[in-house]
């Protein structure tokens, strides 16, 4: 076998690795797990599993869906934690990806009186960013947050 057939071995092999982790955490977070210490468990495990690859992207994504864990779970520190973590890996990132992360930062920020406003400009660039790639299921659910922390102030007046 030669060199660059052994590299491309081991990169597709490592692919199917870090895509069966990301199938894990999304079933976790699909089957309600989130506010579980199972789904928590489960997470945190696919979390290490991608810091041992050493492929930094794939541990942004876990961390982001770890720290939407543990919002659902309503742990607003670890939420902000974990997407601090996401947020200080993000490399080559496709538009999908940006979107996505910035969703799930102004989630967090949004979630909290003292980072409000800045969760309202972050969900704008989510937004702008979304409709420029005409990603429309990540337009939906930026929807979906902005309604829910407007209704949030509402209550909070």
């Amino acid at each position: 076998m030669m060199a660059g057939q052994a590299v491309a071995r081991v990169n597709h092999g490592r692919k199917r690795v870090s895509e069966s982790m990301a199938m894990r955490l999304d079933v976790v977070l699909d089957a309600g797990g989130t506010g579980s210490t199972g789904g928590h468990t489960a997470i945190a495990g696919a979390t290490q599993d991608f810091e041992s690859l050493e492929e930094p992207e794939d541990w942004s994504v876990a961390h982001q869906k770890l720290a939407l864990a543990y919002l659902a779970a309503g742990d607003l520190n670890r939420a902000s934690q974990y997407i601090d973590i996401a947020l200080a890996n993000r490399l080559r990132e496709s538009p999908l990806q940006q979107v996505r992360l910035d969703t799930a930062h102004a989630h967090i920020l949004l979630s909290d009186r003292r980072t409000c406003a800045e969760g309202v400009t972050v969900l704008a660039r989510a937004e702008q960013m979304a409709v420029r790639y005409g990603l429309s299921r990540q337009l939906q659910s930026i929807e979906r947050i902005g309604q829910l922390a407007a209704e949030s102030a509402l209550v909070n007046v």
